[in-house]
C-alpha cells in the first residue's frame, strides 16, 4: 500500500494483497508514518459493556505470579485507582493491549480470559455497570473478534 500511495509501485506486480491496510490503515499510519487522513479508521467497533466499576489499588496486594497465559505483568504503584472490569477478556481478542479505547482518558491495564481491566480514573464521563465502552481494533483483534462465537458481529453500511 506505501507503494501504491507513493505512485512508486514496480511495472511487474499485478497483483496486491491489502488487507489489513485497507480496513484499518493502522499500520499505514504507524508502522510507515502515511497521512491516513482520507481515510475512515473507525471501520470496525467492538463495544463492551461495563460489568464492575470500583476502586482498587494499582498495584495489586500480595505475591505476583503468572497469568494463565504464561506472562508475568509488571505494575506501577499509582495508589488507588478506579477501575472497570469489562465483559470481554483474551478469549475474544487475544492481545487485550492491541485495542484501543476511543474515549479519552482510559488505559487498558490487562485482561484475563474474560475479563478486560480498565483504568478509567482519568476519564472525565462518570462511568456506570451496564455503560458500552467503545474500541478501535488492530487487525489481529478484528480478525480474533470477527471469528468468535461469543461476540455477536452486527454489520451496518
Amino acid at each position: 500500500m506505501p507503494l501504491v500511495f507513493e505512485d512508486v509501485m514496480p511495472a511487474r506486480i499485478n497483483h496486491l494483497r491489502i488487507g489489513e491496510g485497507i480496513l484499518l490503515a493502522w499500520d499505514l499510519k504507524e508502522l510507515w508514518g502515511m497521512d491516513t487522513s482520507f481515510l475512515n479508521l473507525d471501520v470496525f467497533t467492538l463495544r463492551a459493556e461495563i460489568i464492575e466499576v470500583k476502586e482498587k489499588p494499582s498495584h495489586p496486594v500480595g505475591e505476583i505470579f503468572v497469568d494463565c497465559f504464561g506472562n508475568t505483568t509488571e505494575y506501577v504503584d499509582k495508589g488507588i485507582r478506579k477501575k472497570a472490569l469489562l465483559a470481554l477478556g483474551k478469549l475474544d481478542v487475544a492481545y487485550t493491549d492491541s485495542l484501543k479505547p476511543r474515549a479519552e482518558g482510559i488505559e487498558i491495564l490487562g485482561g484475563s480470559s474474560d475479563h478486560l481491566i480498565l483504568d478509567i480514573t482519568d476519564d472525565p464521563i462518570p462511568r456506570r455497570v451496564g455503560d458500552i465502552l467503545e474500541f478501535d481494533l488492530r487487525y489481529s483483534t478484528m480478525l480474533y473478534t470477527t471469528s468468535s462465537r461469543y461476540l455477536r458481529v452486527e454489520v451496518s453500511y
